[in-house]
C-alpha cells in the first residue's frame, strides 16, 4: 500500500484553504467490488436540502468537464463514496475542522470502507470556506496535486460532501474518488 501523506494546509485567502490531496493504492484488494449502494447512515447527519444537492451535482459535472478537457472518463457518483464524503464534511462542518483526519481519528480509507466501498486505489481533497461549487473547484484545479486526483484516469467513481455549518469557514467539502 502506498499513502500519500498530509501536509501543512496551503491557505489561499485568510477564509479559504485546502489541504494537500490524499492518494491511496492497495495493490491487492481484499474484496470484489460492493454493489452501488449504501445502508449505512452518518450518525448525526446534516440534511441536504435540494440546493445542496444541486451544488453537489455541480461539483461532479465540473468534474467531468475537467476529465472530458484532458480526454479522459467521467466518473460516476457513487452512493457509498457520497455518503463517506457527506459525513466527513458533516463532522468537518459540526467539530469546526479542515482535515483529512476525522474528529474519530479515522483516515479516508477507514471512512469510505466504513461506508462499504472496496477499493483498489482512493483518494480525497477536502476544502473549507469557498462559498460555490466553482469556486471550491478552481481551489482544487490551482493546485497541482488535487488537480492530479481529479484527472487521475485511474479513478471511476466519486463521491462529493458539501456541508455548511458554523466555524470559522461556513462551507466544508469533501471529494472522494475510488477505483
Amino acid at each position: 500500500m502506498t499513502i500519500t501523506p498530509d501536509s501543512n494546509l496551503e491557505q489561499t485567502t485568510s477564509e479559504v484553504v485546502i489541504d494537500e490531496p490524499v492518494t491511496i493504492e492497495l495493490k491487492n484488494p481484499a474484496q470484489a467490488e460492493m454493489p452501488l449502494s449504501c445502508n449505512i447512515e452518518d450518525p448525526s447527519p446534516i440534511d441536504l436540502d435540494s440546493r445542496s444537492t444541486s451544488v453537489i451535482q455541480e461539483v461532479v459535472n465540473i468534474v467531468n468537464h475537467e476529465r472530458g478537457r484532458a480526454g479522459l472518463s467521467p466518473l460516476r457518483m457513487h452512493s457509498q463514496l457520497n455518503a463517506s464524503a457527506q459525513a466527513h464534511s458533516n463532522d468537518m462542518a459540526r467539530n469546526d475542522f479542515m482535515s483529512h483526519s476525522g474528529s474519530d481519528g479515522s483516515s479516508m480509507g477507514d471512512r469510505i470502507k466504513r461506508y462499504g466501498y472496496n477499493y483498489r486505489t482512493a483518494g480525497e481533497n477536502v476544502a473549507a470556506g469557498q462559498r460555490s461549487p466553482q469556486d471550491v473547484m478552481r481551489s482544487w484545479m490551482n493546485s497541482s496535486g488535487h488537480r492530479q486526483n481529479i484527472l487521475n484516469p485511474n479513478f471511476r467513481d466519486i463521491g462529493v460532501g458539501y456541508a455548511q455549518g458554523g466555524g470559522r469557514f461556513g462551507t466544508y467539502w469533501t471529494q472522494n474518488f475510488g477505483a
